[in-house]
């Protein structure tokens, strides 16, 4: 869809039609962002200055690493014998550079499993930059 407002009401009614999925199921919503390492970005995201650390990687390269995390989830996902369904959106940042917003649904048992897995391969790589730990992956349980 091309037109950005029935583009979004496409995504709500889609959304609605997991909810009520989820809530036949008894399964619990979730609602993820990731984002890449602070290097992949060029600009800072308070002063919009640049990154120092940033090592050249572009809009594009960041999505690719991404969907390779994201395929290291899906295969330990595989691995624990869990099923999550839902949606993944790719937004822009401030400069450009990719983070994902996710609303997946699973049996309530598995949560904590499936936040300890995103959270892993969220920090798989530059954990000890700073703001890692308050930036690089949040979750939060849908009600």
């Amino acid at each position: 869809m091309s037109n950005p407002r029935i583009r979004r009401s496409e995504l709500m009614v889609r959304i609605y039609g997991f909810e009520q999925i989820a809530q036949e199921h008894g399964h619990a919503g979730e609602f993820y962002t990731v984002t890449c390492p602070g290097r992949m970005h060029a600009r800072l995201s308070k002063t919009g200055n640049q990154n120092t650390r940033y090592d050249g990687t572009a809009p594009r390269q960041t999505q690719q690493y991404l969907g390779k995390q994201w395929n290291k989830v899906r295969a330990k996902f595989k691995r624990m014998g869990i099923s999550v369904y839902g949606y993944r959106v790719a937004e822009p940042q401030h400069d450009g550079t990719p983070h994902w917003d996710m609303l997946l649904f699973m049996p309530p048992e598995h949560v904590d499993q499936v936040r300890a897995v995103l959270l892993h391969y969220a920090l798989e790589h530059d954990a000890d930059d700073p703001g890692t730990a308050q930036h690089r992956f949040k979750a939060v349980a849908i009600d």
